[in-house]
């Protein structure tokens, strides 16, 4: 919501169309709206990259300049990192091996990470005596 926000307030449209990346985007609203200096007529629906062409073309648009980050991290890191989604195998593999170098990579409000994150600290039943 504060990145959604960001935009927002240096962009100052007289509406945003936010496809919502919660399930819930009555919820979003209201957090988005505490961190809004610009005040705007706001449509927030899930899948708005499907009812809006400017959201869909601005959701390319994301997704192809996201892949050619990471395929500048997979250079820097000498190792595939798959398409960078919860559910890639590449992905989750690259997470839960990565060295402190390749953390550096890996945002830390990932929901994947913070999941492989505990699964590391909790420990197993066999290490208790």
């Amino acid at each position: 919501a504060i990145k959604f926000a960001r935009i927002i307030n240096e962009l100052k449209p007289d509406l945003a169309i936010i496809d919502c990346p919660s399930p819930n985007p009555r919820k979003f609203r209201e957090i988005l709206n505490r961190y809004l200096e610009h005040k705007c007529k706001l449509k927030l629906e899930n899948y708005a990259d499907r009812r809006y062409k400017v959201v869909g073309a601005a959701s390319i648009i994301a997704k192809v300049i996201r892949d050619r980050e990471i395929r500048k991290i997979e250079k820097i890191v000498g190792k595939e990192l798959g398409n960078g989604y919860p559910h890639d195998e590449k992905a989750i593999e690259f997470v839960r091996n990565a060295n402190e170098f390749e953390r550096k990579f890996i945002r830390r409000s990932w929901q994947t990470f913070i999941r492989i994150r505990k699964e590391k600290e909790q420990r197993k039943l066999s290490e208790y005596e």
